[in-house]
């Protein structure tokens, strides 16, 4: 259309609107007359006009009926709108490759309300995403930078792989170590390894947390072995940590010389009496856990501790540390409810 108009305009010097109707009129094939006497260049460029809006009107209607016959017009638009809010998402998980390990994770991601999206690209991955109404996912494979970036990694939390080929595990690792340094936001990257070989090796390349499935099934059935469970097959230990009984929560908290519990025994602290969260195990540096730690136990800089609790308790724990902070100056109201916004919201107690 802009073509014809600016070719009537230049070629005959046609007024706009005359020039306008004129390519309408041609690429419709309507038949009409000339609106003003048209010179030999003029018919001819008339003549390619309407050979070129045909040629472009034929291949526009075969597209239309290629994406309604074989790609699913509606599908299309359903997946162009999950991807529109994918791009609202901040905080989210990606996780990389649909396995059976993945999808157990994504179960328990649903379950306590924490978001994330699936890259996949497998035909059966996709049809077990489909089958398991996975609420976000991008159809792509994950050696493509692009499908990282239509899944969020922007704003991303972090990314999890649990590929059963180590070498596609340290693939993802790697890339979502260069997409942190790219857009400066620090990701939290999850692996799996299946060859305890390779779990230095990812280390090495970027992976902040590496879990062997298999040494976590052995150390599992020991357990069971040594203490088997009661008719009822379901721990106590289990339905708190990943079944019904999701409003509790564990969570592991990093001492360092700005918090004012720092040099404290654990009855100082009020921590308990505060927020409601229980300090259930210490580590002081490396020289191992001490269960069920007693209230005169003083807990260290650099300590670790492990504190249970429900998710508001944690939320007001995470609070309750921010305003105890040295150098806080008390002033520290509104950061400590942003925390806890960001707690009670990014994934509704997550661990």
């Amino acid at each position: 259309m802009l073509t014809g108009t600016m070719g009537y305009m230049v070629i005959d010097g046609y007024p706009f609107l005359d020039a306008w109707y004129m390519t309408i009129i041609s690429v419709a094939t309507v038949g009409f007359g000339e609106v003003h006497p048209l010179s030999s260049g003029g018919r001819i460029f008339t003549v390619f006009l309407i050979m070129g809006g045909f040629a472009v009107f034929t291949y526009s209607v075969g597209v239309f009926v290629e994406v309604v016959a074989r790609r699913d017009l509606f599908g299309l638009m359903r997946i162009q709108r999950m991807e529109n809010r994918i791009k609202g998402l901040v905080d989210h998980y990606i996780i990389v490759g649909y396995t059976s390990i993945a999808q157990e994770l994504a179960l328990v991601f649903r379950r306590r309300g924490i978001p994330f999206v699936v890259v996949e690209s497998e035909g059966r991955g996709l049809a077990e995403v489909r089958q398991d109404r996975v609420e976000y996912f991008i159809e792509a494979s994950y050696y493509d930078n692009e499908a990282y970036l239509r899944a969020g990694v922007k704003s991303a939390r972090g990314i999890i792989t649990t590929f059963k080929n180590d070498a596609d595990n340290i693939t993802v690792v790697v890339t979502g170590r260069l997409f942190e340094e790219q857009f400066g936001r620090d990701l939290f990257i999850v692996s799996t390894c299946s060859d305890a070989q390779y779990k230095a090796r990812l280390e090495k390349v970027g992976a902040d947390y590496v879990i062997s499935p298999d040494s976590l099934i052995g150390h599992r059935i020991s357990a069971l072995a040594v203490r088997p469970p009661t008719d009822s097959h379901v721990s106590i230990l289990e339905q708190v940590a990943f079944g019904e009984y999701t409003e509790m929560d564990i969570r592991e908290v990093h001492v360092t010389a700005d918090h004012s519990i720092a040099g404290q025994r654990i009855n100082e602290t009020d921590l308990r009496q505060k927020t409601g969260a229980y300090i259930v195990a210490l580590k002081h540096g490396h020289k191992g856990v001490k269960i069920n730690p007693g209230p005169e136990e003083r807990i260290r800089a650099g300590d670790s501790m492990m504190v249970i609790g429900t998710r508001q308790q944690l939320a007001r724990m995470e609070v309750y540390l921010v305003d105890n902070s040295i150098g806080n100056g008390g002033a520290s109201s509104r950061k400590a409810a942003e925390v806890a916004a960001t707690t009670a919201g990014a994934g509704k107690g997550e661990s």
